[in-house]
């Protein structure tokens, strides 16, 4: 069974503030960007599901519009040529829309960044600042101590 989008939220937040509270910032962040890449791809997916709807839709008016363009036909004798013309130039239009629509959708998908891209340069930025902070660890090391006593 899946979860609500206010249960599922209330986990990540009850995971996130856990995490926090016992250090794991670093894992913390981490987790983060993996959600905020899976968001961004559902949003992507999303896309695609609308235009695939959409074409869903045409192609059920189109066949209603034929339907009833052959119920009319019936009763008035009108020449199959003039549907199927009509007929060709509807299709026409809608393969037109769900090429665009399809486009878009995959242009939106490549121009995302890779799923864990993210995640990848936290985790060099992480290594940076801990080389960095070792780094500044032996240099206050080879310091002398300048802190000075108070009298009493």
């Amino acid at each position: 069974m899946m979860a609500t989008d206010a249960e599922r939220i209330g986990e990540w937040v009850e995971v996130f503030s856990i995490l926090q509270d016992t250090g794991l910032t670093n894992r913390a962040s981490r987790y983060a960007l993996a959600l905020s890449s899976l968001q961004q791809k559902l949003e992507a997916v999303q896309l695609e599901i609308d235009a695939v709807k959409v074409s869903e839709s045409k192609l059920i008016e189109a066949a209603r519009k034929e339907v009833e363009a052959k119920s009319k036909r019936r009763k008035t004798g009108r020449s199959q040529d003039h549907d199927l013309e009509a007929g060709k130039a509807f299709a026409s239009q809608l393969r037109e829309t769900v090429l665009n629509k399809a486009q878009y959708a995959s242009t939106s998908l490549q121009q995302s960044e890779t799923p864990f891209a993210g995640t990848q340069l936290a985790s060099e930025a992480l290594v940076r600042a801990q080389v960095a902070l070792q780094a500044a660890g032996s240099d206050e090391a080879a310091q002398p101590n300048r802190r000075t006593e108070k009298t009493i």
